[in-house]
């Protein structure tokens, strides 16, 4: 299997969820004190790890891209995340957060990955259901480090 990214050989799974989400929400599983995870097919599969497959997408990227072309993103998500769980009474009295509260510092940049980080998890998403989507244009958007930009069409589908 190719890496739906860059081509390359893939040799690696990335997360349904990140990792750090699930970290922050349900602790460090183990054999003791496992997570169940549910699907239409399967109910109560216990995961004492959350390094288990069953968490992680059967699409497969390559290292390079899991560990150095991605990591950014990566890092942005779980900043951005980690504010939202911490500040959650923003959102339920607001309605929004402002991005530059949660990067300061080159907003724009930091709001890209996290685009770019969500490319990924729809890409991964995509290509693991088989869907009959071009991928390489998400591709080109990691590869470019460029926001995905929507594309219209004047025909309706229906």
């Amino acid at each position: 299997m190719d890496c739906w990214i860059c081509g390359e050989p893939a040799t690696t799974g990335e997360h349904k969820t990140k990792r750090s989400d699930l970290r922050s929400l349900f602790g460090k599983p183990d054999q003791r004190a496992p997570l169940y995870f549910h699907t239409d097919q399967r109910r109560n599969k216990r995961v004492g790890s959350l390094d288990a497959s069953v968490l992680k997408s059967s699409a497969r990227i390559c290292n390079e891209c899991n560990s150095a072309r991605t990591q950014p993103h990566d890092r942005a998500w779980q900043q951005f995340s980690e504010v939202l769980r911490e500040n959650e009474y923003l959102l339920s009295r607001r309605g929004s957060v402002r991005a530059n509260r949660i990067f300061p510092y080159d907003t724009r940049r930091a709001m890209l990955y996290v685009h770019l980080y969500w490319v990924k998890v729809f890409g991964c998403a995509v290509a693991e259901g088989g869907i009959a989507v071009d991928l390489r244009s998400l591709a080109d958007s990691i590869l470019s480090s460029r926001a995905k930009q929507a594309e219209h069409s004047s025909r309706a589908i229906i």
